[in-house]
């Protein structure tokens, strides 16, 4: 008797590799993800929604950062970027995970990111946003965000969405 099915055999897309240029549009998504968050306690809080791109443009524009539209513009972009980045890092360093693991791991990844960014880069390249003192239980709160969109979207691809046609590259997964 041949039995077709076997009792322990997984289905065929239980696992997930993510291609690294998934993990730049999730990460992408995970970053605009953290602005929402970090709008919404700006606005909650009374202040200016730009707060925070503006402390990010510190970087390039230093005290005239406070003013003007392009270190918003400027903030806003390097922000998107490097969440676009560490999302194809996490991409890159993610083995094939189960579908329902994948948050899990982009949270302990997200974590990651938060602690490096908040206690190592951020000293070095933006003192202005220390000195600000940004709150970083709200700075964590927004990247465990970051961690969920990561997770739920890398573990939905290609079960809900797929890339764009533009984005498929032959050859390259």
């Amino acid at each position: 008797m041949d039995h077709a099915y076997k009792a322990h055999s997984l289905p065929e897309n239980y696992e997930v590799k993510l291609p690294v240029r998934v993990g730049l549009i999730i990460g992408f998504m995970g970053s605009l993800s953290i602005m929402v968050v970090v709008a919404g306690i700006l606005i909650l809080n009374g202040r200016d929604v730009f707060t925070a791109a503006r402390l990010i443009a510190t970087v390039v524009y230093g005290p005239d950062a406070a003013v003007g539209v392009a270190p918003i513009l400027i903030g806003t972009l390097a922000h998107l970027a490097t969440g676009a980045a560490f999302g194809a890092v996490f991409a890159r360093l993610m083995p094939a995970l189960p579908r329902g693991i994948m948050i899990v791991a982009a949270l302990v990844y997200a974590l990651g990111v938060w602690l490096i960014s908040s206690f190592i880069i951020l000293p070095i390249i933006a003192p202005p946003m220390i000195a600000a003192d940004a709150n970083k239980s709200i700075l964590l709160l927004a990247h465990a965000v970051y961690g969920l969109v990561l997770g739920a979207a890398g573990g939905t691809y290609r079960l809900l969405w797929r890339l764009p046609g533009w984005l498929q590259l032959p050859n390259l997964q």
